[in-house]
């Protein structure tokens, strides 16, 4: 294999390296079980999901650095950084409203 080749490979390689994204799953629950619909969004993107009817959801996010914002009607609003996690559980807690 020519030089230039490999240079050419070892580059392609390097950069898909740092365009490399990750992917998090878990679920989101409260005292009483899963939560359906809990929006998930990267925090400073568009980037997000929501909850599926079992409560999981999956993500790409940008790298290790990303931090997930969780919401839902009702409860608290949780930021949780990503690091070096691809699983993260969330309980969600209540916001103090009342009906």
């Amino acid at each position: 294999m020519s030089k230039k080749l490999l240079g050419l490979l070892l580059a392609i390689f390097i950069s898909s390296i740092s365009f490399a994204q990750r992917t998090v799953t878990g679920v989101v629950s409260d005292e009483l079980g899963t939560l359906i619909g809990v929006t998930i969004l990267e925090k400073g993107t568009s980037n997000g999901t929501t909850t599926d009817l079992e409560g999981k959801y999956r993500i790409e996010v940008a790298d290790e650095n990303a931090v997930l914002v969780f919401s839902y009607v009702g409860f608290d609003e949780q930021e949780i950084a990503v690091g070096e996690r691809s699983q993260i559980e969330v309980m969600m807690t209540s916001g103090g409203v009342e009906l």
